[in-house]
């Protein structure tokens, strides 16, 4: 496969890794003071000012190279190629010559040391400050993350996993980050106008009653998308499904086992729980929750949630889904797709750049759409959002406010938009060192870029220290900026929100994950037929039981409390 269609370097985050993240490194995370550091960052916010009178950081857009799609409400903006005039968005040199050591989460092997780093050297330069790196893979990051936490000596800035059910979140925020309210809430964040210009709806999980503890690294808001050739479905003759029998008709004709193609595929684990969630779209299930007057129903306690696993049920009996790939984890299904092994993929959106990449790699000219979504009815179906932040966010630890200032000069630099000076330099290192520009101006990665920058050109502060707005663009292909933006505008309608989102739950922090895991057990076990459906009804009783009646309570008592 060509080096330059390897990686997508703007939406490279995929959900694949967001939900090995949950689930890897939250069974991973047993030592208290790791629960304590790592989920302390992510707490629960208000969209209007809470009781103890915090605001959200007031938007204020930043004006910047003009889109060639505008955004449109969720919609990113998309740029068809690389702006040819980068602007600035940092008129200060943020830092003041000290060092700033950074722990991150390592996904890939380190960059070449800071002597051979060109990139490494030119970012010191610019922020002036002397950067180290920390970091852990996902096996080792608990130990090594508590085992800094006992020292007493943390890192200046923490780029931490964002994780969901665990404990202890406002107990650290108050004892070892840095209380960033001053210096962001409502007019404040003025001052650092990149962080101004991070979406309201990325800050929502880092604000609470008590104040602003952690800086978000914003991502879409569209989550698992079902994509599909168009090329191929046309050239076949194939039509788009309106409802859920020509759904399963489709899914038939596209399986022919004995040439081992499949219409899908899904991988062990959670990887059923992502399939899933197609099919809780198109029954209309809510995302996680919902509220009525006030009162909040769980997903699986629906008849619409009940009614999409009987009917992934159903499809499984049926043998659509391929067999060999529910043996694998969820970074090998692209490869299904590309191979034919599976016609349509389940995928988290901020994969959706590579995936078109990687395809085109194999089958050059293709477009990879999204399925719109419909209701299992024909009526309208609906399209569920995540929170908008990468699997990372950036927590300060406790300092005098200059240096909270410095840090925060620091993060707002990291944070500059598409098409400025400063993104360029974050993303893609120096230019004509570790990339240059094509003959359509947009940026190629060099074989240098692959030390600089690691081998999937994702650098320590790429991953840890601030990052900006999601736009749709892609140095490959300008065809994906323009028909990602039309799959969004066409979702953008449909979107569901979770209401629990941004408000904290004692129980969800301390039995979230367990209880996470006993509906992946569950509806695992009744989707592929090791247990009737009508264990379902049993699955919700036990839920209710070990927490999630008490888990409802407080979020009600929350969503009140504000108001909503």
């Amino acid at each position: 496969m060509p080096e330059a269609k390897e990686k997508t370097w703007l939406l490279h985050r995929t959900m694949e890794r967001r939900q090995f993240l949950r689930g890897t490194l939250a069974s991973a995370l047993s030592m208290p003071a790791a629960l304590s550091l790592l989920e302390a960052c992510a707490t629960s916010s208000p969209t209007k000012p809470s009781a103890g009178g915090v605001k959200l950081p007031n938007y204020l857009p930043f004006r910047g190279p003009k889109p060639d799609l505008p955004p449109n409400g969720a919609v990113e903006p998309a740029y068809l190629r690389f702006p040819s005039h980068l602007v600035r968005s940092v008129n200060e040199t943020p830092g003041r010559g000290g060092d700033l050591t950074l722990l991150y989460l390592a996904l890939e092997p380190p960059p070449a040391p800071l002597a051979q780093n060109a990139a490494w050297q030119a970012l010191n330069k610019a922020l002036n400050v002397k950067l180290e790196f920390v970091g852990a893979d996902p096996l080792t990051f608990a130990t090594k993350f508590a085992t800094i936490a006992a020292s007493g000596d943390l890192p200046d800035a923490m780029g931490l996993p964002l994780f969901t059910g665990l404990p202890n979140l406002p107990q650290f925020l108050k004892a070892a980050c840095a209380d960033l309210t001053p210096h962001l809430a409502d007019d404040a964040v003025k001052d650092y106008p990149n962080l101004a210009n991070l979406p309201t709806f990325s800050w929502k999980s880092y604000v609470n009653s008590s104040g602003i503890y952690a800086v978000p690294i914003p991502a879409s808001q569209f989550f698992n998308g079902f994509f599909y050739d168009k090329g191929r479905f046309d050239r076949l003759g194939l039509q788009l499904p309106k409802n859920a029998d020509d759904l399963t008709r489709l899914l038939k004709a596209l399986t022919r086992p004995q040439a081992g193609q499949y219409a899908c595929g899904y991988a062990a684990g959670q990887g059923t729980i992502a399939h899933l969630t197609i099919f809780r779209q198109i029954f209309r299930a809510p995302n996680n929750w919902k509220l009525e007057r006030g009162r909040l129903i769980k997903d699986i306690e629906t008849e619409e949630h009940k009614a999409a696993v009987g009917y992934m049920r159903d499809l499984q009996t049926a043998g659509v889904f391929n067999p060999d790939a529910q043996t694998q984890s969820l970074s090998a299904l692209s490869g299904f797709f590309i191979r034919g092994q599976i016609q349509i993929l389940v995928l988290g959106w901020p994969g959706y750049a590579n995936l078109w990449d990687q395809y085109n790699a194999v089958h050059p000219g293709s477009q990879i759409y999204n399925m719109p979504m419909f209701g299992h009815d024909g009526g309208k179906g609906s399209f569920f959002t995540i929170n908008g932040t990468q699997p990372t966010y950036v927590a300060i630890k406790k300092a005098s406010t200059e240096r909270v200032k410095e840090l925060l000069r620091v993060l707002n630099f990291m944070s500059a938009p598409f098409g400025t000076v400063e993104h360029a330099l974050r993303t893609y290192g120096v230019k004509d060192v570790d990339y240059s520009l094509d003959r359509d101006g947009n940026p190629r990665p060099t074989d240098r870029a692959r030390s600089d920058l690691t081998s999937t050109l994702v650098p320590p502060w790429v991953r840890g220290l601030g990052g900006p707005p999601p736009v749709l663009y892609d140095p490959n292909s300008s065809d994906f900026a323009r028909v990602a933006h039309q799959m969004e505008s066409e979702l953008a309608p449909m979107l569901v929100t979770d209401p629990t989102q941004g408000y904290y739950s004692p129980t969800q922090d301390a039995k979230g994950t367990v209880l996470t895991q006993l509906i992946t057990d569950r509806l695992t076990a009744i989707i592929n037929g090791r247990a009737p459906l009508s264990d379902h009804d049993q699955l919700v009783k036990d839920w209710r039981a070990q927490g999630g009646d008490q888990i409802r309570a407080e979020y009600e008592a929350a969503i009140a409390k504000r108001g909503g």
